[in-house]
């Protein structure tokens, strides 16, 4: 995706911007309780946003209304930013 048109964003600063970002995801589910997804993704919306970022996530049903994700994400960032990994883990239940 990205803007038609430059502008100039009110509550940041005076550059005009022309936002562009796109995103591309695979999941496959090897076990009928285990999916496994893959995420790559790029943008140059903001300077302080990372150029790219790239991750996986494994999830695992534990029962008909609770699953537990683990996710790694990898965000390269330009210039003399440092890049970043973050990783989470997550306990989905519904009630």
């Amino acid at each position: 995706m990205s803007a038609l048109d430059t502008f100039i964003p009110e509550h940041l600063d005076d550059v005009k911007r022309r936002p562009q970002a796109w995103n591309l995801e695979f999941a496959v589910r090897p076990l009928e309780r285990l999916t496994v997804a893959t995420r790559y993704e790029s943008s140059r919306e903001l300077p302080e946003n990372p150029k790219r970022q790239y991750g996986v996530a494994i999830s695992y049903e534990l029962c008909d209304y609770a699953t537990l994700t683990a996710d790694f994400l990898h965000a390269e960032h330009e210039g003399s930013d440092p890049d970043r990994e973050l990783v989470g883990v997550q306990l989905t239940m519904e009630y």
